[in-house]
């Protein structure tokens, strides 16, 4: 599983580095985003900074799944 994106500098190098490591072999990402955008598994923990980004954690719950 890629857990790089909590590591990498931007949005737009953390779905860089998932998209390559699932091609290169990574069974999973992360990143939630990539997940969705380039139809990867999402797998791992979910980061406080992305319930505090929607109006409650129901709403961030239902928008993860």
């Amino acid at each position: 599983i890629d857990f790089g994106s909590r590591r990498t500098h931007g949005h737009d190098a953390g779905l860089k580095a998932a998209r390559s490591l699932y091609l290169a072999g990574f069974d999973a990402t992360s990143n939630v985003l990539a997940g969705q955008r380039y139809g990867i598994p999402v797998a791992g923990t979910m980061a406080h900074s992305y319930i505090q980004a929607h109006d409650d954690e129901l709403d961030a719950f239902r928008a993860f799944a």
